[in-house]
């Protein structure tokens, strides 16, 4: 992963955008772009609105269909994203593309054998996704106190970025966020994390996931000023964006400001069921003395 690579990496991103700029639009490309721009920019009702029509369409699978759930997993509604995901995939059998989708559901909610078996069977169909299936099992590793296990996930991350140069923005930025954890053992991982990240927010500028990652891999590392600047351009386009917040919260609690508890509270309106947000919430209250 030396800069060579990722020089050439960027010289192949440049030659597919002629080609897709060149291409035949489809018609549901409209409304597929208005979703997603909805959901970037936190008009959560909207994007369901918009995501569930083109699903019932037929239109957009797996797009659609990812971003329907993905904006329900946002707002907290993991049951309702468990069963988007499930409908999607009754919908298409032959197809393992919306099992990434279904795990995340399922992780939410605690239902880790079966998510985990929902990543697997991602991997083994070749879903396009698959880079944030294997992430995902080692997230899954991580959390039950299997290091080695974790680790060795997160190099098959690796191993995925040195072997395809054509991988996408969200592939991408599963990858920089397990090299992220590889970093724990590896400091040197961290630069290439952010590396990774780079690229992929070059590849879709517009995602907000990347530049989240970034902001919070700073975060981990102290450094505050670099990542309230990513997460603060996060915030820029969505000012409702319940992880953006909680980073910011964790970064206010890091710089001993008081606006950590406000924020705490913004991104739990937005997803009530958010965990993490809820676990840093009982931190801040039990120094409060409550």
């Amino acid at each position: 992963m030396d800069s060579r690579r990722l020089m050439a990496r960027t010289a192949v991103v440049g030659a597919c955008i002629v080609v897709v700029g060149a291409s035949a639009v489809p018609a549901a490309f409209g409304q597929a772009d208005g979703a997603r721009q909805a959901l970037r920019t936190g008009r959560y009702d909207v994007a369901v609105e918009a995501f569930t029509r083109l699903t019932r369409s037929g239109q957009g699978y797996p797009e659609a269909d990812r971003g329907l759930v993905s904006t329900l997993l946002l707002v907290g509604r993991y049951a309702d994203a468990q069963q988007a995901a499930r409908r999607a995939i009754d919908g298409n059998p032959g197809s393992a593309e919306m099992h990434v989708s279904l795990g995340l559901a399922l992780v939410r909610q605690g239902i880790r054998e079966d998510a985990r078996v929902a990543f697997e069977t991602a991997i083994a169909g070749g879903a396009a996704d698959a880079p944030r299936a294997v992430l995902e099992l080692g997230n899954l590793a991580w959390d039950r106190g299997d290091r080695e296990a974790a680790y060795e996930r997160y190099g098959e991350l690796v191993r995925i970025y040195n072997a395809d140069t054509s991988l996408r923005s969200t592939s991408l930025t599963a990858i920089g966020t397990g090299l992220a954890r590889l970093g724990l053992r590896d400091p040197q991982r961290y630069r290439d994390a952010l590396r990774v990240l780079d690229e992929a927010i070059a590849l879709d500028p517009g995602d907000p996931e990347p530049r989240l990652q970034a902001g919070l891999l700073f975060l981990d590392r102290y450094q505050s000023g670099d990542a309230t600047g990513e997460l603060e351009t996060v915030l820029a386009a969505n000012p409702d964006h319940p992880d953006a917040l909680l980073g910011m919260a964790r970064r206010a609690y890091f710089d001993g400001s008081s606006e950590a508890m406000d924020l705490t509270l913004q991104a739990l309106a937005i997803n009530p069921s958010h965990a993490d947000a809820r676990v840093f919430l009982a931190i801040l209250l039990l120094e409060l003395g409550k």
